[in-house]
């Protein structure tokens, strides 16, 4: 019984602290691609819904993978019923792993002829 007991406090001691240390760090989207953005994620990362010119935010991250200033896995979202997104491998060479602070990213697209992309921008107030 006791080691049930140890087990079950050790297990919860270290559940909570992930919890309490995921709150660290929040991400906010702004939706500057001129369309209603439906099923977006970013890697692991749901936000669901996005409408044209509002933004979403998302507090409970574990983590974010960066390349430079800006998210290194680019967002996917269903776009006018396709789903648009831009597959990247992952990559160790300059990307840093963040677990604490507010970030607020842009969701732009680029388009050409019938191919869409969605990016990043940096978000400006």
């Amino acid at each position: 019984m006791k080691k049930v007991f140890v087990f079950i406090f050790y297990f919860g001691t270290f559940w909570s602290s992930s919890k309490l240390h995921a709150q660290d760090l929040a991400l906010t989207l702004y939706n500057k691609t001129g369309f209603d953005l439906d099923s977006v994620s970013v890697r692991d990362v749901y936000f669901g819904e996005i409408l044209k010119d509002q933004s979403k935010s998302i507090g409970d991250i574990d983590e974010l993978v960066f390349q430079g200033l800006v998210p290194l896995f680019r967002p996917s979202a269903i776009i006018q019923g396709k789903k648009w997104s831009s597959v990247m491998a992952p990559c160790s060479s300059k990307s840093k792993k963040k677990h604490r602070g507010s970030y607020a990213f842009d969701i732009l697209l680029y388009e050409r002829g019938e191919e869409l992309r969605l990016y990043w921008g940096v978000h400006y107030e």
